[in-house]
């Protein structure tokens, strides 16, 4: 077990690089001439935080926070770190959701893929935090 310690930061670190790009977070712009313009920008951008989507910049910051706390949890290797690292994967996965209560169009892919790999990241977190004796 310990020496797949490591394997809690693959999936938070997979869902930081999709956040990245800038393909993930959805805003649709009315056009008076045809259908709505659709744009896509990063998690990190503030664009979409500016015109109402505020799910995808809490990601991103829900994220980092998660990403640092999955390494020190792996590194100090403690009970209660994992037992919060859950809880703030959680957290992330939550709001990588929230973008679906704006819509079906205002979600990507990208935000999908995001979403799997923040799901997978708190069982794998939980599973850990299972096994490790109180």
């Amino acid at each position: 077990m310990k020496k797949y310690r490591f394997s809690v930061c693959i999936f938070p670190l997979i869902a930081l690089v999709l956040e990245m790009l800038p393909y993930g977070a959805v805003l649709r712009f009315a056009n008076p001439e045809a259908e709505a313009i659709r744009r896509t920008f990063s998690y990190f951008d503030p664009t979409p935080f500016g015109y109402a989507n505020f799910a995808p910049f809490l990601t991103a910051l829900c994220s980092v926070g998660a990403i640092t706390l999955c390494i020190i949890a792996c590194i100090r290797h403690k009970r209660n770190l994992y037992k919060v690292t859950v809880v703030l994967c959680a957290i992330t996965l939550v709001l990588s959701l929230c973008p679906l209560m704006i819509g079906v169009k205002f979600f990507s892919v990208i935000g999908a893929l995001i979403s799997v790999s923040w799901a997978l990241a708190t069982c794998i977190c939980f599973g850990y935090y299972k096994k490790l004796k109180k």
